[in-house]
């Protein structure tokens, strides 16, 4: 398991959106359903256990945002364990 967790902010001086990607992505997993990824967010947005993308991927889609706020998100991604070889 591995976790991050960073931030937006709006510093402009309007309400805005934004969207997250996952890039530069490089999921050579045999079955790349085995790499799960979790986001969580101050702001309401979450997704759970979902398998991570072998491209490029908007994650978080027109999220909104208003002046002087901040958005923290934390990142899991899991190998996901299923008791059986996973090497192949």
């Amino acid at each position: 398991t591995l976790t991050k967790t960073f931030s937006v902010k709006n510093t402009g001086n309007v309400s805005t959106s934004y969207n997250i990607y996952l890039s530069d992505l490089v999921n050579t997993f045999a079955d790349p359903t085995d790499l799960v990824y979790t986001l969580t967010s101050d702001s309401g947005a979450t997704v759970t256990e979902t398998p991570m993308p072998i491209a490029n991927t908007k994650i978080v889609l027109k999220q909104s945002i208003d002046v002087n706020a901040t958005h923290t998100y934390t990142l899991t991604i899991k190998f996901i364990n299923k008791n059986q070889a996973q090497d192949t």
